[in-house]
């Protein structure tokens, strides 16, 4: 990936950011389905594949594959998550709640 260090920077910000307003409630939906989309995209763009590592042995590159499919799997249950909590909206405590915002019912 080109500036490969630089994306990374990126999504760690944005996960924090968007983290941060899911955690007080800030903009709930919107943030839910940003990182809902987010999950998405990293499970099958960076977790889909085999690993095959140069001069690994191939008992270890099986494992490591095995690894790398239930970490996409992991990020589309958390894309599930975040999908659910965008769908209902945030609780009665949340920041919206207090701003007057629609929340959950």
């Amino acid at each position: 990936w080109p500036a490969a260090t630089a994306l990374a920077y990126l999504a760690g910000l944005f996960e924090l950011v968007a983290g941060l307003a899911v955690l007080v409630g800030f903009q709930t939906r919107i943030a839910s389905y940003l990182l809902a989309a987010f999950c998405l995209v990293t499970a099958f763009v960076f977790h889909s594949g085999p690993i095959n590592i140069p001069d690994f042995p191939e008992a270890a590159n099986g494992l490591l594959s095995v690894f790398n499919q239930i970490m996409m799997m992991k990020n589309i249950t958390i894309a599930g998550a975040f999908l659910v909590l965008g769908s209902f909206g945030p609780g009665a405590l949340s920041l919206d709640a207090r701003l007057g915002r629609p929340v959950a019912a």
